[in-house]
């Protein structure tokens, strides 16, 4: 028994290792001729299959195709029951029906090839447990790097929930939740959902009128004074103008 354990923990090792390192069936099957103490690729193969069905029962991942714009209906009023947050862990107020919602985003390189972006909601009023990654729950996950095109199209269902929920709230035991919205990331994906400047352009700073050449100017106090729906709605006005009118 003991025997079949370590084997079994050598071969998910070695599973382990070749997705690590992206080394694909044929560059493997030549190590394996190379060194005999390898598992046969086969069994390698076998167990990749066995932890992929694992993982998919643990973590249901959905296909989307981000070309294709779907209409999203208006969702139907429901009455959603969840006595663990709102009775239980005392989390929210019922006599004071608001929710704050943090949004998260950022992007991370798998390996060095593969690249992921991930987006993450967490309730910011959950403050025991705010600090716990097992509370902070996954709603955006694809392959690829970090541009405005990507975010564009995968973002769309979801930015559209959460413009029904800051509009029109949710029931919870027959009480309407309203949604204060936050977002937290770092400067490049956040100038990348708002379409802006590049970090070595001149005016960079989403948020004050620095310009590039006075970063170094340590006399002056830079204080935010941008609105960002000012700069939502102008980012918007100018991309309707053609290239030429300018």
């Amino acid at each position: 028994m003991k025997i079949r354990l370590e084997k079994k923990q050598k071969i998910e090792s070695v599973v382990r290792a070749l997705d690590k390192g992206n080394i694909s069936r044929e560059p493997y099957q030549h190590l394996c001729a190379i060194e005999s103490h390898l598992p046969c690729e086969g069994v390698v193969s076998k167990e990749r299959q066995k932890i992929n069905e694992k993982m998919a029962q643990l973590i249901p991942i959905s296909i989307v195709d981000i070309n294709t714009k779907n209409q999203v209906d208006q969702p139907e009023e429901e009455d959603i029951e969840d006595e663990d947050i709102v009775q239980e862990k005392r989390v929210l107020n019922p006599h004071h029906p608001i929710i704050n919602l943090r949004i998260s985003g950022d992007g991370h390189n798998v390996g060095k090839k593969i690249k992921r972006v991930m987006i993450t909601v967490a309730i910011l009023d959950d403050k025991n447990t705010l600090h716990k990654p097992n509370h902070h729950y996954t709603v955006v996950l694809y392959s690829g790097c970090e541009n405005y095109d990507s975010l564009t199209h995968i973002m769309a269902p979801f930015c559209h929930d959460l413009k029904d929920l800051k509009d029109h709230g949710l029931v919870i035991n027959n009480i309407r939740w309203n949604f204060q919205l936050y977002f937290l990331s770092d400067w490049k994906f956040l100038a990348i959902c708002l379409d802006f400047n590049s970090a070595n352009s001149k005016n960079f700073c989403p948020w004050c009128t620095i310009s590039k050449s006075q970063q170094g100017n340590l006399s002056k106090e830079w204080i935010i004074n941008k609105n960002i729906n000012k700069l939502v709605e102008k980012k918007y006005y100018y991309k309707d103008i053609p290239e030429s009118s300018f």
